[in-house]
């Protein structure tokens, strides 16, 4: 997955003693960037400075984190790592670095006695390099779970994810750390991690996302999300980047069911770190099919912590 043209680095820190991490992606100088939120649990910080309706502000980076809310704290180590170098949105007194952060609840394993803190998120900035390829149970995805929505116990592991691709010069890339209430689904629709009973059957084979229709889930309030990172290197607008976000959503509705509900803070940055000329129709139809890919590639490589099972080696 070689896209060294976007100038995007990628630096994760974890915990494996503790199941908990944060990623860090580095944005080349005067990255454009967007997010949609469509989850009814979000947490973020400076998410807002992200809308379409604001003037442009080149983010300095953006931050994945496990921790839940306490995880928002983390971004500080980012910010530091580039007050020491100097970075930042350029004001009459000093540069203030930008650091858009969205974190993910990842508390099952250590019961929240752990959460990613300012030195571990500085550490993943140190970590951070071109083509990051690294998957599974590292960074915001080492304590991540999916298929929730039915209950304890029964979920699998979850993890994080990249995919990448290139249509002559346009190079686009997605990345997913992937903390699903949902079950992630295969290109055929069948389920590849999820939910399962306890003769190690799916879930899903009894019909149960039926019951949404009817009930909600008890317990599962606010304790899952996935967030995705889409970027190209062709030119776009604050929109267009809004736009590309947006569309990468349709990603996540194709590889995860149920998907978008009020127990998620499912979010989407969409990222252009170049300036390559193409149709944005084009960008986002990759960024659809590679958030996608990027969220069961999570799960593929997802090792098994204790008794939550992962498909990965």
């Amino acid at each position: 997955m070689p896209l060294d043209s976007l100038g995007l680095k990628i630096g994760h820190a974890t915990d494996k003693a503790n199941y908990t991490g944060c990623t860090v992606f580095l944005c080349p100088p005067d990255t454009v960037a967007s997010v949609e939120v469509r989850g009814g649990g979000p947490g973020s910080r400076e998410a807002a400075l992200m809308q379409p309706t604001r003037p442009d502000k080149h983010p300095n980076a953006i931050l994945f984190a496990g921790g839940s809310a306490l995880g928002l704290g983390a971004a500080e180590g980012v910010v530091q790592w580039h007050v020491e170098r100097g970075m930042g949105y350029q004001t009459p007194i000093r540069p203030i670095p930008l650091v858009p952060t969205s974190i993910l609840f990842d508390l099952f394993f250590n019961k929240g006695a752990v959460i990613p803190s300012a030195e571990m998120a500085y550490a993943a900035c140190e970590n951070a390099i071109l083509n990051n390829a690294a998957q599974g149970n590292v960074g915001a995805g080492t304590g991540a779970i999916v298929g929730k929505w039915n209950g304890f116990p029964g979920p699998m592991k979850g993890g994080f994810g990249v995919a990448g691709d290139r249509v002559g010069e346009v190079a686009v890339f997605a990345a997913a750390a992937v903390n699903a209430m949902g079950d992630v689904l295969d290109t055929d629709g069948t389920v590849l991690a999820g939910a399962r009973r306890s003769d190690g059957q799916w879930a899903v084979a009894d019909n149960l996302y039926r019951h949404f229709r009817h009930y909600d889930i008890p317990g599962m309030e606010m304790i899952n999300t996935t967030l995705v990172l889409v970027a190209t290197n062709v030119r776009l607008s604050k929109i267009e980047c809004f736009l590309l976000a947006q569309r990468a959503h349709d990603g996540l509705a194709q590889a995860i069911r149920p998907v978008h509900s009020t127990h998620d803070g499912d979010t989407v940055y969409g990222v252009s770190t170049g300036n390559i000329e193409a149709h944005l129709e084009a960008v986002a139809n990759m960024g659809v099919e590679l958030t996608a890919q990027a969220i069961r590639d999570a799960v593929r490589h997802a090792r098994t912590v204790g008794d939550i099972y992962g498909l990965g080696e």
